[in-house]
């Protein structure tokens, strides 16, 4: 498995957790239910399985891996995180940054400059 299918992957498991939660948000949930329609489960696997259905999933299908990221990346801007997809740049020269939660930049991601 590749490095970007096993980092959709673990996006995957980590949006199953959050969406779990008793404190879930509707943001989490909303992305749980995006990722198990993109990869095709009719069903709600129990939270111990998420990650091996996951990789059966995207080893039958690696492309999917892309739609994951792009709905892992909209989540993660959803709650307040900045996400930089696989092309590009983000310069933040000059910027005023007061409170940046968290940065997720991908295996081959452009570059952060503050």
């Amino acid at each position: 498995m590749n490095e970007y299918v096993t980092a959709a992957v673990a996006a995957i498991t980590a949006v199953a957790i959050d969406a779990t939660k008793e404190t879930a948000t509707q943001f989490a949930k909303a992305a749980w239910v995006n990722l198990k329609s993109v990869l095709g489960w009719t069903t709600e696997p129990a939270p111990a399985e998420v990650k091996a259905l996951a990789e059966k999933t995207l080893a039958a299908n690696p492309a999917l891996a892309t739609h994951v990221h792009q709905i892992f990346n909209d989540y993660h801007q959803q709650v307040g995180g900045v996400s930089v997809g696989t092309l590009g740049s983000m310069n933040l020269d000059g910027a005023t940054v007061r409170t940046v939660k968290q940065v997720n930049v991908g295996h081959n991601s452009g570059e952060i400059n503050l």
